[in-house]
């Protein structure tokens, strides 16, 4: 497997634990190209059959916006992870500002769908 830095009895463990990270990883990222394309098809609908997506993207920015807030910040309502490094806590930062501003312009398309679709446009 490559993982030669370890004794000989843990390369077994460490080959599995980073399989798990890149099959999360890989999922992680079939689900953002998927909501890319979800968004490119909704981009094509009348604005009042959109506030659907723009939910769902709401629903997605909330636990993004805390999971990386507790990154950043470490307050201990928002669960422990022991492995948060500097870089990760930097990086948090970094997309605290990113979901609060995908949760906000969101919040902003669905109310503008609903608005729409009361209207009857």
């Amino acid at each position: 497997q490559g993982i030669t830095a370890l004794p000989v009895e843990k390369e077994r463990a460490a080959a599995d634990f980073l399989f798990v990270m890149t099959f999360e990883q890989r999922q992680s990222s079939t689900g953002f190209v998927a909501s890319a394309l979800a968004a490119i098809y909704a981009a094509t609908l009348p604005l009042a059959q959109r506030h659907p997506i723009h939910f769902i993207f709401m629903a997605v920015a909330v636990p993004m916006f805390l999971g990386n807030l507790h990154h950043a910040t470490g307050f201990p309502f928002l669960g422990y992870n022991p492995m948060v490094t500097p870089a990760g806590k930097g990086l948090g930062f970094v997309f605290v500002p990113f979901w609060a501003l995908t949760f906000y312009f969101n919040y902003v398309g669905f109310n503008d769908s609903k608005t729409a679709l009361a209207k009857g446009d």
